[in-house]
């Protein structure tokens, strides 16, 4: 069986439950910690966060057994044959593009979430209907 199978199908950008995410874990994050660094690191985050948000707004994954499509809110987008990396448990897929990046898919319910751009900002995809 193909290993990325769970993940076939469309996606769309669940903006609202990432945003949900985020702020539960700076709440966490805060709790855990305090200090000047840690705050000034929180804003740091925030900052970085929104404009790249912003940018998957409207965003769609489709993936079959060869490809992975990405299209943009505008319509506009890139597709990248990949190949599976490995499949540490049923919940993890590490993909590697046909651009030579690798990202790593994590199953969390009825969603998934990969990080998104160069922070470690986890963006979470429903499956469209």
């Amino acid at each position: 069986m193909h290993k990325a199978k769970w993940l076939h199908g469309k996606w769309v950008f669940d903006a609202d439950y990432t945003k949900l995410k985020l702020e539960e874990a700076q709440q966490q994050s805060s709790a855990k910690k305090d200090g000047v660094i840690e705050g000034l690191k929180g804003i740091a985050t925030g900052l970085l966060t929104a404009p790249l948000l912003g940018a998957l707004e409207g965003a769609q994954l489709t993936v079959t057994d060869t490809e992975l499509i990405m299209t943009g809110k505008d319509g506009n987008g890139k597709a990248f044959k990949y190949e599976v990396l490995e499949a540490p448990n049923a919940e993890t897929l590490s993909l590697k593009q046909s651009d030579g990046e690798v990202k790593t898919y994590h199953r969390e319910g009825d969603r998934f979430w990969t990080t998104a751009g160069a922070t470690s900002v986890r963006a979470y995809f429903r499956r469209v209907k």
